[in-house]
């Protein structure tokens, strides 16, 4: 093993979500998004911040084990010690793009809210990117009418143990806020186990299911629903 560390584990995710995802399947869903690394995205649910922090850490270019460095196994190996350690690492951390992103994360709950912007911090992001506690009725007072590129997120799951009324809710104010946020040629990039009632809404406010990617997380089977105009 070249690494000799799990390259796949977050050191930043230590502040948890009852559904949270796993860094990789947050990535994997931005990078099936089709985001850019200047793309305005939102993510009106955003629980413990992993699609946020994935999406800042791809746009500043910044490593994911930027922390870790001192437990990567190749630096040890004698011809990396000849290159020089500390010279191949600055000449990599030069290239990190430190500067504010166009990334957003909203939640409802401010447990939730508190627990992103620890884990941001813990990732090195949380001065680059804007979280706040808000539903997602506030979308379009915050960004206006056709400003954001993507809306990509993990929504409240359906599950025999939630208000049917309440998600119809939710789902519905989602596409309601995405029909007038989202650029013309913007997106909505969920992820979900059932999608019958999101894509129910989705059609009532003229999306139309583009893409559709399965991904497992561990014995879990998702899919990564992308819709557009």
């Amino acid at each position: 093993d070249f690494a000799g560390i799990d390259l796949s584990k977050r050191q930043y995710k230590i502040f948890n979500h009852p559904e949270a995802l796993k860094g990789t399947t947050g990535y994997a869903v931005l990078r099936k998004a089709g985001i850019k690394k200047d793309s305005v995205i939102v993510d009106p649910f955003m629980g413990s911040g992993v699609i946020v922090i994935e999406a800042a850490l791809y746009a500043m270019g910044f490593p994911v084990h930027y922390y870790s460095k001192d437990r990567l196994f190749f630096t040890n190996f004698e011809f990396f010690k000849k290159y020089g350690e500390k010279k191949f690492f600055e000449m990599h951390d030069k290239k990190i793009k430190r500067e504010m992103t166009n990334v957003s994360g909203y939640d409802f709950q401010l447990r939730f809210l508190n627990a992103a912007q620890k884990n941001a911090k813990l990732a090195g992001v949380d001065k680059y990117i804007t979280l706040s506690k808000k539903e997602v009725e506030w979308m379009d007072m915050k960004f206006g009418k056709n400003n954001v590129d993507f809306i990509i997120s993990d929504p409240p799951r359906m599950s025999k143990h939630k208000d049917v009324g309440l998600m119809r809710k939710i789902y519905n104010e989602l596409f309601y806020q995405a029909e007038y946020i989202l650029k013309k040629t913007g997106k909505v990039v969920l992820l979900a186990k059932e999608y019958e009632l999101l894509d129910e809404y989705a059609k009532t406010h003229k999306f139309k299911l583009k893409k559709q990617y399965s991904l497992n997380q561990g014995r879990e089977l998702f899919n990564i629903l992308v819709w557009g105009r």
